[in-house]
Formats: structure tokens, sequence, C-alpha cells
């Protein structure tokens, strides 16, 4: 299985962000506008799983270290 690091989860929920700010900016001409709206409708589900994925990363180090502790074994 592939392993997608932190800092690529991380690139990918960022570009999201910033198409997003952009879209709804309204500053942008309109081949531009639908350019980034294929885009962002391309990026939304793969960030969507990389914010899923981060935020299963944070649920496993909180679950490890409970586990560490003696009293919530």
């Amino acid at each position: 299985m592939a392993s997608i690091s932190a800092d690529r989860v991380a690139a990918l929920i960022g570009r999201r962000d910033e198409i997003q700010a952009h879209l709804s900016s309204g500053d942008l001409p309109p081949e531009r506008f639908v350019a980034m709206s294929k885009e962002y409708a391309e990026l939304e589900p793969v960030a969507v799983a990389a914010s899923e994925l981060r935020n299963l990363r944070a649920e496993v180090i909180d679950l490890e270290a409970m586990l560490a502790d003696p009293e919530m074994k």
C-alpha cells in the first residue's frame, strides 16, 4: 500500500482552499474562472479524502498515546 506524506496532504488541501478563495473573489476573467472551476471539481474529492486521512492520522496518534498510558490500557 502506498503512503502519502503529510506534506502532500497539506499541499492538496491548501491548493483546494486557494482555488476556492479565487473562485469566490469574483475577480477572475471568465476563461480563468472556467479553468479554475474544472481544477476545483477534479481536486475537491481528493482534498476531501486527504482531509479525512489527516483526521485519521491524528486519531491514531491520540489512540497510541492512550495505549502508552497504563491507566488507559
